[in-house]
């Protein structure tokens, strides 16, 4: 995770402010999935392909890769607060 923290901090600063305010508001429909069920897992499935890709996927790649996809996103919504916090972890 702390791989995929150091990536998300690499990006250029207005892809990081996007991707901050997409998470958040996944992890604010997440905590309301008793209401709309919408768990993570749930939006993971639809947004993973759409916010982890590369500009050469093809169909076979997209469904290949598809579990990878959605757990990056889940896990991203999951800890979003660690993963966008301002605090740096020792051995950072």
């Amino acid at each position: 995770m702390r791989t995929l923290r150091k990536l998300i901090r690499d990006l250029p600063g207005h892809y990081y402010e996007t991707l901050k305010f997409l998470v958040g508001h996944l992890k604010t429909i997440a905590d309301h999935s008793e209401k709309n069920k919408m768990e993570p897992r749930n939006l993971a499935l639809v947004f993973g392909p759409t916010l982890v890709r590369t500009s050469e996927d093809n169909m076979t790649d997209m469904v290949t890769h598809m579990p990878d996809r959605y757990k990056i996103v889940e896990t991203l919504i999951q800890h979003s607060d660690w993963f966008f916090s301002d605090k740096e972890d020792k051995g950072e």
